[in-house]
């Protein structure tokens, strides 16, 4: 279960930053649009947080 939990973390952060590059924002424009922290985005995008709520993926997703 955590290696599935792992890998969708990791799966998650890559689309983010994936649909960011593809938009031209940088992480900064990205935090800013979606009200996020810096370092909450860095997490989701390394796949390093722990898990990211809806309401902190929804954000992204209305930003994005």
């Amino acid at each position: 279960m955590a290696s599935e939990h792992t890998r969708l973390k990791r799966i998650i952060g890559n689309r983010v930053r994936e649909l960011r590059k593809q938009r031209s924002l940088t992480q900064k424009a990205l935090v800013d649009a979606s009200g996020l922290s810096i370092d909450t985005l860095s997490r989701i995008e390394t796949g390093a947080a722990q898990n990211p709520n809806l309401t902190t993926l929804a954000q992204l997703a209305e930003a994005l």
